[in-house]
């Protein structure tokens, strides 16, 4: 996968999926402003890669416009598209529509807890993005944080999502 960070214009983004095409990357993610919807009904039938879009997308129905514009893999964030209801919303869309979600999942243990059985629970739920950074709120907050082995991360199996939150770490981040 490659990540363009919303870098450009529909025109750039289908001239660099044409020199990445070659090495036969997963998708191309987010190469236009999550606001050029029409970028993406331009891009997507022209592009010889996939394309990925909609990390700061929130409702069904912005996915909903993503799968009809062509994109080829929406990534909602289970912490502000409307939680597990909306993801598992957006995972019919996309076996209705022949099209793939995998999360975004960039901030916190908990989101990283919750995607992982959202995604445990879809046929095709095989990715989750695994931030690395050292974030205190991804590294820290979540006691028992699913560990990275080989690739795969296990799914916790106890109540709820499975987790404990580290209470000092909650009384640090409190804002009264």
């Amino acid at each position: 996968m490659v990540d363009a960070g919303h870098a450009w214009d529909a025109d750039t983004a289908r001239q660099r999926a044409e020199l990445l095409a070659p090495f036969n990357i997963g998708w191309l993610e987010e190469p236009l402003s999550q606001d050029d919807r029409r970028g993406y009904g331009k891009l997507c039938p022209q592009s010889p890669v996939p394309i990925a879009a909609g990390e700061g997308d929130v409702t069904h129905w912005d996915f909903e416009d993503l799968i009809q514009r062509g994109v080829h893999v929406v990534q909602p964030d289970v912490a502000f598209c409307g939680g597990l209801t909306v993801c598992r919303r957006v995972s019919d869309l996309c076996a209705q529509y022949d099209r793939r979600a995998v999360p975004h999942c960039f901030s916190t243990g908990i989101n990283l807890t919750a995607s992982l059985h959202w995604m445990a629970s879809v046929p095709n739920g095989d990715l989750v993005e695994y931030c690395l950074r050292p974030s205190p709120l991804m590294r820290k907050l979540v006691k028992n944080l699913p560990p990275l082995v080989d690739g795969r991360v296990p799914v916790p199996n106890g109540p709820g999502l499975g987790i404990e939150l580290d209470d000092a770490v909650i009384r640090e981040f409190r804002v009264a």
